[in-house]
């Protein structure tokens, strides 16, 4: 199911819900903004993570430290 762009009327409620008083002009200018943020991060969901290492697994050192 496709994701439905931010709106006034959700970024009222995710403002109030944030306890933020943004008036009318700000969320106009916030919703397109916004919006391109989480178009952004949604291409992160099709990247197939399966067989990457966790990150603690990773050493940049070039040698082992000698202490």
């Amino acid at each position: 199911m496709p994701r439905q762009d931010f709106d006034d009327q959700s970024l009222l409620v995710l403002a109030g819900l944030a306890n933020l008083d943004l008036p009318a002009e700000r969320r106009q200018l916030l919703a397109p903004a916004l919006n391109g943020v989480v178009q952004q991060f949604e291409a992160f969901e099709h990247i197939d993570v399966g067989e990457i290492a966790p990150v603690h697994s990773f050493s940049p050192l070039w040698e082992k430290s000698r202490e």
